[in-house]
């Protein structure tokens, strides 16, 4: 694929990386891990809070400066996403809908324009 394709299919709708659905994944149980984890013990910004793997791809959540949580997503040593979600420590309901909506768009096209940008999840793109 040259560079010009490359670059076209990242902002249609119609790109077609043959990135394969991943496992579903129980996010009720994900959301228990970090509950416990974090009423457990204190984890300073920018620490990992919790990790795991999802469709070949290593997700990594943590907390940014302003308390949000984040999540990147990397492809081997590859950073190629990070979503923030806009919602308190301890707020395990809005981080959980956040989570079902990163897992959402990775199951997707993983199109540039189909990154969630709304209130509550926001996506950013690092590279390919």
């Amino acid at each position: 694929m040259d560079a010009f394709s490359r670059l076209r299919s990242l902002f249609t709708q119609t790109n077609t990386n043959g990135t394969a659905k991943g496992p579903q994944i129980n996010i009720a149980a994900q959301i228990e891990t970090i509950r416990s984890i974090e009423f457990s013990q204190t984890i300073p910004t920018g620490q990992r809070i919790h990790g795991f793997s999802y469709a070949n791809l290593l997700m990594r959540l943590d907390r940014d400066v302003m308390g949000i949580y984040r999540i990147t997503v990397n492809q081997g040593s590859e950073k190629r996403f990070s979503f923030s979600i806009n919602c308190e420590k301890g707020d395990y309901e809005k981080l959980g809908r956040g989570l079902e909506e990163v897992i959402r768009f990775l199951d997707g096209k993983r199109s540039i324009r189909s990154l969630p940008n709304h209130e509550l999840v926001r996506g950013y793109y690092y590279g390919a």
